[in-house]
């Protein structure tokens, strides 16, 4: 039997082998491909931010470049104009700030105490001084809450540095190129400027809100002080507003702003800057918003920051200081100037006397008794004898805007009888041409009239075409008798001033006397006649501050000075670039001013200003009044040893002002008693040059051993009396 060939002895393949093997495969190639692909997507990687590091490099090459131009010469401000007053320890205090738009005073970081920078410092940058601009822990601090909300809310991270960078650039948008180039700008400045550099430059250029940018304007603004004044608890409420302007501000937002300020002030315990006994101290301290300036409350926030009468009149002598100084075209322009250029005016107003006169002219009862449907307006002026104004208001009630109309430097208005003193008595006693007991007589003016070769009556054509003869007293009568000097004036009666312009001084001498010696600048060339030399009836009529300033004479041994608002004005630099000097005018001689004086005197004692002295127990007073044709305009001026004020008042619109208000000189009174009247016993200054001397009442003349009825009287030694021969 055949046998086919023996089969070989091998081992079998176990069941599902080839598909392990098909497995692997499958595995290596999908590992393959993995592998590529992860390459692949690293190469890109590697690519990609190698492009994105180059184009990083480019951009933060470009920021630094960019920040590389914001400097601190690069901050545009509007600079105020700030006016300050002495207070009663010889402080000087704001009393004004005036700008443009956002108000700004700089202010030098050598006069911002300590405890105020340290509060700026602890509450925004703890770490101010040992960072290089940017205190990355805090602003990593920041990104990390931003993302993640650590604290529930949002955690500031800007420096100081880049605060102030933020506020030089105007540059607030919330992109993260923005803070990029912020920090980089940080960065470089910290390289080019020292921390005290920044930090003036900060605290000077930081808002606070209501259009007030700086330290010193809000310091001005919210608490009416200097930088230099505030207490720990007034620097960290003012700190406290930079955080959130809107929503921390102490007059809409005080919660807030407390809340804030408790927290400064235990920043500021915490790293050093007060003590226990300071912070407990601050945390208790009450305190008083807003200086001199009001918010309106609406619902968009605005300043009604009117300015004082006294404000107004100092800022336009200012603004006529800096026309000349510069050689401006006009006022606007100097006003213009005066709002952003920062200028410092020290002025010579009495805070106390000022905020007196203001609150006297806004109680009725200062002029009345009873209530008008129609009461006239009013106006006063105080200066001393140096001519610096110390109070001022152009009218009466709340001033409603800034800059008005002043009726005590802006009205020309009739001086009536105030200008016998100046224009008629004055000048004929200087002439040695009249006495205290020289007599006239009360009659009509007499005129020579050449057709019958005697004196007659004066006959006045008046504005109705009626014939009357000239001029009229007060009373509407005359004694046709003869009286002395003092009488006259004591009395105010027109005959005597009429008969002193036409026969001794001349209308041509009382218009030269009033330009030259008293320096009334509303003179016209129709005011040298009669009338308006004798009684006042001037064409324009003249300042009430004009007249007041004449007054300085009577109570200053005939010296005038130029009345000034203004002591000095600095530029933003503290250079001073207008210094007021004081030049002494002689308008009388002593003697004429002394015996002008005592003659005053009998006008407020015994004469038409009784009303002017009452409570003046211990201050010696003089003055005269005034009242114009139809009792227009009525008038006082008053002169005691320290001061000299004027009242005026009248309709705006010329119109009689009888059984109206009390007299001018009760007006007078009832401003400045509480003023002029200290309680301390004070009379005027003598002039040895001035004798008083017994005279006879019947002749005038120098009494003599015959003479029963005598008074006293005051007379220059170079024209005294002869002596009575006593034959009367």
């Amino acid at each position: 039997m055949n046998r086919g060939p023996a089969k070989k002895n091998s081992k079998r393949k176990p069941k599902g082998s080839s598909a392990k093997i098909s497995k692997l495969k499958v595995a290596k190639k999908t590992l393959r491909i993995i592998g590529t692909t992860l390459l692949s997507v690293l190469l890109v990687i590697i690519i990609t931010g190698s492009i994105l590091s180059t184009a990083l490099t480019v951009y933060v090459l470009k920021f630094m470049d960019n920040s590389s131009l914001v400097t601190l010469d690069d901050i545009n401000l509007s600079y105020a104009t700030i006016l300050y007053a002495k207070d009663k320890k010889g402080t000087d205090t704001p009393i004004y700030t005036l700008s443009g738009g956002n108000k700004c005073v700089w202010v030098d970081i050598e006069k911002v105490p300590q405890h105020v920078q340290d509060a700026f410092v602890f509450a925004e940058d703890a770490r101010f001084y040992s960072h290089e601009g940017v205190d990355f822990k805090r602003t990593f601090a920041a990104f990390a809450n931003y993302v993640f909300n650590f604290w529930g809310n949002a955690q500031g991270g800007s420096s100081i540095t880049q605060q102030l960078v933020k506020n030089i650039t105007h540059d607030d948008k919330q992109k993260a190129d923005r803070k990029i180039r912020e920090i980089f700008s940080a960065l470089n400045m910290e390289r080019n400027y020292t921390k005290t550099d920044i930090l003036e430059a900060y605290m000077n250029i930081t808002p606070f809100w209501y259009n007030m940018t700086g330290i010193q304007t809000a310091a001005n603004f919210y608490f009416n002080k200097d930088v230099s004044q505030l207490t720990p608890a007034e620097a960290a409420s003012i700190v406290a507003i930079t955080k959130s302007p809107k929503y921390n501000n102490p007059i809409k937002h005080p919660d807030n702003n407390k809340k804030r300020q408790e927290y400064i002030l235990s920043q500021m315990y915490k790293y050093g800057s007060i003590s226990s006994e300071e912070y407990e101290a601050a945390l208790k301290e009450k305190l008083n918003f807003v200086g001199n300036n009001k918010v309106e409350t609406v619902d968009k926030p605005q300043i009604n920051n009117v300015s004082s009468y006294f404000v107004d009149a100092a800022l336009d002598q200012a603004q006529q200081i800096i026309k000349d100084k510069y050689g401006l075209k006009d006022k606007n322009e100097a006003l213009t100037k005066l709002r952003t250029n920062g200028y410092r005016v020290y002025t010579t107003e009495n805070i106390d006397f000022q905020s007196t006169l203001e609150a006297k002219f806004k109680e009725p009862k200062t002029f009345s008794y009873r209530t008008l449907k129609d009461p006239p307006q009013a106006a006063t002026v105080m200066m001393d004898y140096k001519g610096n104004v110390m109070g001022i208001v152009g009218g009466i009630g709340e001033k409603t805007e800034s800059l008005s109309f002043n009726r005590a430097t802006d009205a020309e208005r009739s001086p009536g009888s105030c200008i016998k003193p100046l224009a008629s008595y004055g000048p004929a006693i200087e002439m040695n041409r009249l006495h205290w007991s020289s007599t006239m007589i009360d009659q009509p003016l007499q005129i020579f009239n050449p057709k019958t070769g005697k004196k007659e009556d004066y006959i006045w054509t008046n504005e109705k075409g009626e014939k009357k003869v000239w001029p009229q007293n007060y009373e509407k009568n005359y004694t046709k008798a003869q009286n002395f000097t003092y009488f006259y004036l004591q009395h105010s009666k027109n005959t005597a001033a009429a008969y002193l312009i036409e026969d001794i001084v001349t209308p041509k001498g009382a218009y030269d006397f009033l330009k030259n010696n008293f320096h009334l600048s509303s003179l016209i060339a129709s005011d040298m006649d009669r009338a308006p030399m004798a009684l006042g009836a001037l064409g324009h009529g003249t300042k009430l501050i004009e007249l007041v300033a004449a007054y300085q004479a009577f109570g200053n041994l005939g010296k005038y000075y130029s009345p000034t608002f203004i002591t000095k004005i600095t530029d933003a630099e503290g250079n001073i670039i207008y210094e007021h000097e004081y030049k002494q005018h002689k308008a009388l001689s002593s003697d004429t001013a002394y015996v002008m004086n005592r003659l005053m005197k009998r006008v407020v004692d015994h004469g038409t200003a009784g009303g002017a002295n009452s409570g003046f127990n211990k201050i010696e007073l003089v003055g005269k009044t005034g009242t114009s044709m139809d009792n227009n305009d009525l008038l006082f001026v008053g002169c005691s040893p320290d001061y000299v004020a004027g009242v005026w008042y009248g309709y705006d619109k010329l119109k009689d002002t009888s059984n109206t208000y009390y007299t001018s000189s009760k007006v007078w009174n009832n401003v400045y008693r509480s003023i002029f009247n200290t309680g301390t016993k004070k009379s005027f200054t003598a002039d040895p040059d001035v004798e008083a001397i017994k005279f006879c009442k019947k002749t005038g003349l120098r009494a003599g051993p015959n003479c029963t009825d005598v008074d006293i009287g005051y007379y220059k030694k170079s024209f005294e009396p002869a002596m009575c021969p006593g034959d009367h």
